[in-house]
């Protein structure tokens, strides 16, 4: 393969080809008759789709698209990001993986993602004095968003986080590195997951960020207000917690399919069918 050309050469190769495009269509001439190379099959075939859009215009559309040659380069449109689903444990699956972490200190950093539905740097920067065992609540300082918010301490969470500082009696980070000065590292929590994935023989692809997800996706499970959850996560926006409602497989397997309603007579299959 040749060598990679740097961004603003691609960019200057994209607007020359608009350029094209743009004096093709002024022109009357057919965007097929405009020769595309250097740009990519795909991104040719872009360029050609903008191109017919252009066409298929009204005269004064395609002449306020046409002021100034640098605004034709700009209608070439930009693949758009592909969201994804995100990976969620079964509740029998985010148990094994937790009793599979590699040492209680494992454990209960673990047991915060899950149970508290934080972030990995949010979990390795909680200190001693932020877990509130009167109130049951946990103070995130700078977390999502650089906001400061509190979640939710279960009695369970409790007992492990408890067991954990007995242990380490650590009087500054709950989870200290191994210079105490400093608090473990989220790449340190991560070899901590994986390490309790492969015991567990779990195949699925995750990451602490999967037990956040699958926090989300239980809470609302057991009929949990959205608006909860998104305040439990830090979001700002609703638009962000709603995707959970995609992965929530027990809310979409209880729902009632208008199929059910149906009497449906059995077809009899016929000879040579």
């Amino acid at each position: 393969e040749g060598p990679v050309e740097p961004d603003r050469v691609v960019q200057a190769r994209h607007l020359h080809v608009g350029l094209q495009v743009g004096d093709a269509v002024l022109e009357g001439r057919s965007a097929d008759q405009v020769e595309v190379r250097g740009i990519g099959q795909h991104r040719a075939m872009q360029v050609r789709l903008v191109a017919d859009a252009i066409h298929e215009a009204e005269p004064d559309v395609l002449e306020r698209r046409a002021l100034g040659h640098h605004d034709i380069g700009n209608l070439i449109p930009t693949p758009r990001e592909v969201r994804k689903l995100p990976v969620v444990l079964s509740e029998e699956e985010v148990e094994r993986l937790l009793n599979c972490a590699p040492g209680l200190k494992a454990q209960a950093a673990l047991s915060v993602a899950y149970g508290a539905g934080l972030l990995s740097l949010e979990v390795v920067s909680l200190k001693v004095g932020d877990i509130d065992g009167d109130r049951k609540i946990i103070r995130v300082d700078q977390g999502k968003g650089n906001k400061d918010h509190l979640v939710m301490l279960s009695p369970h969470l409790h007992e492990v986080l408890r067991a954990w500082w007995m242990r380490s009696r650590s009087r500054g980070w709950l989870f200290p590195g191994q210079n105490p000065v400093n608090h473990m590292t989220a790449r340190n929590l991560n070899r901590y997951c994986h390490a309790a994935k492969t015991t567990a023989d779990i195949k699925k692809r995750l990451s602490p960020r999967t037990l956040r997800h699958s926090f989300a996706t239980h809470l609302l499970e057991q009929g949990v207000d959205i608006r909860v959850i998104q305040t439990l996560l830090g979001h700002k926006n609703i638009n962000t917690t709603t995707i959970y409602t995609q992965v929530a497989t027990r809310i979409i397997k209880e729902v009632r399919s208008p199929l059910e309603n149906l009497s449906l007579v059995q077809m009899r299959r016929k000879p040579g069918s």
